[in-house]
């Protein structure tokens, strides 16, 4: 985590690729995906010893997250009286601040590194996992548990639902064309 945070500081606003006219991806951007797909391969060698991965196999899973409800929890200080700024802001902090927290819960819970949190922002996560039943498994119990809690803490007035996919190496170059 040190050198992911160090690259951050100092790779954010250095383009990937000077080669091209316009470069639109950061050099950090570059790295954290380069290292996100090789811990996946990582991963998946580690339980599935005797195959050989190749550009077709399943190799990924990509878990997305949605935060639901968020306008209904955010604008419903609007029928409350005094500081109604304040209790916006409060309440647009805490919703990401859920979204972050699933997500890096997410990462914890499946032993990745910070780097396969792909993205998280405007109630929305999305991360790179690597194709396992263990994978599969730790989803599900984790819905059960983000359910719990949101109900216990917040009445459910919001709730994070998860999705999965599969995906193979072809599937993600697919995504640079």
């Amino acid at each position: 985590n040190y050198l992911y945070f160090i690259l951050l500081k100092y790779t954010w606003c250095i383009p990937s690729a000077v080669y091209h006219n316009e470069p639109d991806v950061s050099l950090f951007d570059h790295l954290k995906t380069t290292a996100s797909i090789a811990s996946c391969l990582y991963l998946y060698r580690l339980h599935h010893p005797e195959e050989t991965p190749s550009l077709k196999t399943q190799t990924f899973t990509l878990i997305g997250g949605d935060i639901s409800g968020i306008q209904n929890y955010i604008f419903d200080v609007l029928t409350q009286q005094g500081k109604v700024a304040k209790r916006l802001r409060a309440r647009s902090l805490y919703t990401q601040l859920v979204s972050e927290i699933a997500g890096h819960r997410i990462v914890r819970e499946l032993n990745l590194p910070l780097c396969n949190l792909i993205s998280a922002a405007g109630g929305n996560f999305y991360i790179l996992a690597p194709n396992n039943q263990r994978t599969c498994d730790a989803i599900h119990e984790l819905q059960q548990e983000f359910d719990n809690w949101l109900m216990e803490n917040l009445g459910a007035e919001l709730s994070i639902s998860l999705a999965l996919i599969t995906l193979s190496g072809s599937d993600l170059k697919a995504f640079s064309a």
